[in-house]
């Protein structure tokens, strides 16, 4: 599965890994494309952060507590929480950045 071209068309962003922008009243939205073995390092959002697996399978540990997330399911960060993310595969994740 690839994103369709009206996302790849969106703003983005390229740190660690590619990720498309929509942004909206209530949330930032993040069409994100992980390539296998990515491995991002503790840290910490100011938003709670609702992951949707589109494809693929990563882990992410939350204060220590270890899942692996594979695809359909949902991951809930909450904010001001240490977490950590790991592309077991390559993976393509919906982000739903909550604005509170």
């Amino acid at each position: 599965m690839d994103f369709p071209q009206w996302i790849k068309n969106l703003p983005f962003e390229q740190h660690q890994f590619l990720s498309f922008h929509l942004e909206s009243k209530t949330c930032d939205i993040y069409f994100s494309e992980i390539e296998q073995g990515t491995f991002i390092s503790e840290h910490l959002h100011d938003n709670t952060v609702l992951n949707f697996v589109a494809e693929g399978s990563v882990t992410i540990a939350i204060e220590g507590k270890t899942v692996t997330y594979t695809t359909g399911s949902w991951c809930e960060i909450p904010r001001n929480t240490t977490h950590t993310l790991k592309a077991d595969t390559k993976a393509r994740l919906i982000e739903l950045w909550l604005k509170s």
